[in-house]
């Protein structure tokens, strides 16, 4: 997912339950950080890379995808116990 500053790639190679997501500067194309599931806090969390600068329009961009996958992962966990329900 491309937006104006950044790129979110999902890592297919990660075998876990969840999702993780590497987190790209759109022009220099540099590892910035990664999304991913933080047990303790039960959502996905952001995890920037050591020695990065963010701009408010970089961490705005942040904000909105783990919204997101929060929204999914909600919708997801819905249909399961829904679908549950539907069986009996």
């Amino acid at each position: 997912m491309a937006n104006k500053y950044l790129t979110f790639c999902r890592d297919d190679s990660y075998q876990g339950k969840t999702e993780v997501h590497h987190i790209y500067h759109n022009e220099s194309e540099e590892l910035l950080g990664e999304v991913k599931w933080n047990c303790g806090f039960r959502q996905y969390c952001f995890y920037p890379e050591s020695d990065t600068h963010w701009s408010n329009g970089c961490l705005q961009e942040v904000k909105e995808f783990v919204g997101k996958l929060m929204v999914d992962r909600m919708k997801a966990k819905d249909a399961l116990v829904s679908g549950g329900d539907n069986e009996r």
